[in-house]
């Protein structure tokens, strides 16, 4: 027999895309690439800003040098300087306006000299150098403006070069972010695999194996790191485990040979109890049957004698007579307890429980046994129908009827009163009838016999012991119950037996109502 059984447990996890190597890589990477994009910008800015200084102290320096020539030389050299110079140095446009004149000496005509106009009006008189950029076409032009007492120097540059730069600049910039994120992603993903993926998967594997119940497959310890310290946690763990598994082997083998010596003494103590319980059927039959038998034999020894007369004969005749049907009596009760019921013998339907304890009334009350008795009553027409046999079910109330009458006589007082009392249980879907009596009660020492067979408080002679049993059994064939309540009870005084019915008709998944216990 096997005594452990080892089953495999399917976890079920949720589905991680990429694994922990995308949740960890691609927000270092989207974080080292906004970082890269950041300083790539801010250098290009700063780039453009040198370029753009530089373009204005070179057109500053010019327009100074011009500042000191011009306002010496005449009309003629003026206009004759001014290309001479904007091709020498490389300026695309040179302006001279002079402080007491309207007119703009221009190197170039055209669109340039309309912008140098166009600039000079925009200018303010208290600002000695003034810069702006103006787009014309596709090229942008730096107009630098530098005043003095004697005139207005206005320079035109073109920017293409500083732009190309920038342009160059910018390429380069992300050329060298591109290559140092994909070297630093190769880099950390071969780093991150080999310090936590593979260990990772080494634990992996040997979890695997130990839910599968495999402990003799420790880690080996991969690295001096976290993931080396867990490698020689689980290796204890599964030393440990081993250990356990094997005291539990040990439990479950004494466990199995304690069962079995349990099962074996169980078995011995139902067979003890069936023997005793044949015992006492055997000693109830014997003790119930002997007497009237020795009675019967008896007086069969005095019909021997030769001279009795007629009139005794005829006396003792009919003692054996009663006698006899004593005994019947007893075993006809033995087999009805005993027997089993067919369905069509037994069939249950819903019937009015009030006629039925009406029948029941009655027919005590015509054997005599109510006499000088008061039954109270609480059950009329409006009282709901029950679930059962109504034959047995009457068999069952004058029974009741008739041990407490038995009961209720064995006292001297006059004021004998049986109460039937009746609840609708609507959470239980049940009838509860109580039959209550003034008497003397039942003792505790007889509570947890009573529903046994040929068991009887009464005296010999007088009850066979079979009444409450047979009770007990019709009440669980109809699915209700039986129960002594209270041995006495608090306000009366008597026993108060409590008989359960089901007011519909059961499921057929409902089970027999079990034995019911005694209270006192």
């Amino acid at each position: 027999m096997p005594l452990l059984k080892e089953q495999k447990t399917k976890t079920h996890h949720a589905h991680i895309p990429g694994g922990i190597r995308t949740q960890v890589l691609l927000p270092a990477v989207i974080l080292l690439l906004g970082a890269l994009l950041l300083i790539s910008n801010i250098t290009l800015k700063i780039t453009q800003r040198e370029l753009l200084k530089q373009a204005k102290e070179r057109a500053l320096s010019h327009a100074t040098l011009l500042v000191e020539l011009l306002p010496a030389q005449n009309t003629e050299q003026i206009l004759a300087y001014l290309p001479k110079h904007a091709q020498d140095s490389g300026i695309d446009f040179v302006g001279w306006k002079p402080a007491d004149g309207h007119k703009l000496f221009a190197s170039h005509q055209g669109e340039l000299e309309d912008l140098g106009m166009e600039f000079i009006k925009t200018n303010s008189p208290r600002d000695p150098v003034t810069t702006r950029t103006y787009t014309l076409g596709h090229t942008t032009y730096l107009f630098t403006s530098l005043r003095s007492h004697q005139g207005q120097i206005i320079l035109a540059t073109d920017l293409r070069s500083v732009e190309s730069s920038i342009q160059l600049a910018r390429t380069s910039s992300y050329l060298f972010s591109l290559l140092t994120l994909t070297l630093l992603l190769v880099l950390g993903y071969a780093v991150f695999t080999f310090l936590v993926i593979r260990p990772l998967k080494t634990l992996g594997v040997a979890t695997e194996r130990a839910s599968q119940g495999d402990f003799a497959s420790p880690v080996s310890v991969i690295s001096p790191n976290e993931f080396g310290r867990l490698a020689e946690q689980f290796n204890i763990m599964l030393q440990q485990l081993t250990q356990q598994r094997k005291q539990l082997l040990d439990q479950v083998h004494q466990l199995a040979n304690a069962n079995q010596e349990l099962i074996s003494t169980q078995q011995s103590l139902i067979h003890s109890e069936k023997l005793a319980s044949i015992g006492q059927l055997a000693a109830g039959v014997a003790h119930e049957v002997g007497n009237p038998l020795a009675a019967v034999y008896g007086y069969a020894e005095l019909l021997q004698d030769d001279d009795m007369s007629p009139e005794e004969v005829q006396m003792l005749a009919s003692r054996i007579c009663k006698q006899v049907d004593r005994i019947q009596r007893i075993i006809r009760e033995l087999l009805d307890y005993s027997r089993s019921d067919t369905e069509e013998e037994f069939k249950l339907s819903m019937f009015d429980l009030h006629t039925c304890m009406s029948e029941a009334i009655e027919l005590a009350n015509t054997t005599g046994k109510t006499k000088d008795i008061s039954i109270i009553n609480t059950l009329d027409r409006s009282t709901p129908e029950v679930y059962g046999n109504p034959s047995q079910t009457l068999q069952v109330l004058l029974n009741l009827i008739i041990n407490a009458s038995d009961a209720l006589h064995e006292q001297s007082q006059h004021d004998r009163t049986y109460t039937i009392q009746h609840r609708v249980n609507h959470e239980a879907d049940a009838l509860e009838l109580r039959f209550i009596d003034n008497g003397p009660g039942i003792d505790d020492a007889h509570l947890h016999r009573i529903f046994d067979p040929f068991y009887t408080t009464k005296d010999p002679g007088k009850g066979t012991g079979l009444g409450l049993a047979i009770s007990l059994r019709i009440m669980q064939r109809m699915h209700g119950s039986i129960e002594l309540e209270h041995g006495h009870h608090p306000e009366f005084g008597g026993a108060c037996f409590k008989l359960t019915f089901a007011l519909s008709k059961p499921q057929k998944s409902q089970k027999l109502t079990p034995t019911p216990s005694q209270k006192p």
